[in-house]
């Protein structure tokens, strides 16, 4: 039962109080006598009085406005260590969906100007990731693109789409918005999401 923790519940089952005797020991079996059944009722609205608050703050605890905008741009990748056809470097048309979380909304009634996530965080993903070959470090084929002149963005791990997801989370935590979830699809029906939660 939500808001209703085991000693409360503990203490509702237990036979109303007369004296230093419990009414089960007597001859009135349900507790009908003034004080006993005073001390039930009182009992009884204290359970419920704690339910309610606890049930309230837990409403407001989880209140949040949130809102999501979503990005696209192509990038090329391959996978080290991986047996399957992404071991090899290919291509993808990816879409990101960037969910920001406020409990409060700002000057403008927002939690944040969705002109102002374009503009930040869709340009960094322009200049950094769109048209790109990701890799990770230790690929060998990051010295042979670079020498080419091809633009490579390099990440600490295989560049998976729980990587990229988690990528670019940071980088929208980093700018300064509340972030509270990335949904990376790599393709239409697969995608990853990373979370603060």
């Amino acid at each position: 039962m939500n808001g209703v923790n085991g000693s409360v519940i503990r203490r509702l089952c237990q036979p109303p109080v007369i004296g230093d005797r419990q009414t089960k020991k007597t001859g009135d079996p349900v507790g009908l006598c003034s004080r006993g059944l005073s001390s039930f009722v009182s009992l009884v609205e204290s359970v419920f009085r704690e339910t309610f608050v606890s049930a309230q703050n837990s409403s407001e605890e989880l209140t949040m406005f949130s809102i999501s905008r979503d990005f696209s741009f192509s990038y090329g990748h391959r996978l080290l260590n991986y047996s399957g056809k992404c071991q090899h470097p290919h291509g993808h048309n990816a879409k990101v969906r960037i969910t920001i979380a406020s409990e409060k909304l700002d000057e403008h009634h927002m939690v944040v100007d969705f002109v102002r996530l374009k503009s930040v965080i869709g340009g960094w993903i322009d200049n950094h990731l769109d048209h790109r070959m990701i890799l990770a470090k230790e690929d060998p084929l990051v010295e042979v693109l670079k020498k080419m002149g091809e633009p490579v963005f390099l990440v600490n791990e295989n560049p998976t789409a729980e990587t990229l997801a988690k990528l670019v989370f940071d980088i929208v935590q980093k700018q300064g918005f509340p972030v509270q979830k990335v949904d990376f699809w790599e393709t239409r029906k697969c995608f990853a999401c990373y979370s603060a939660e």
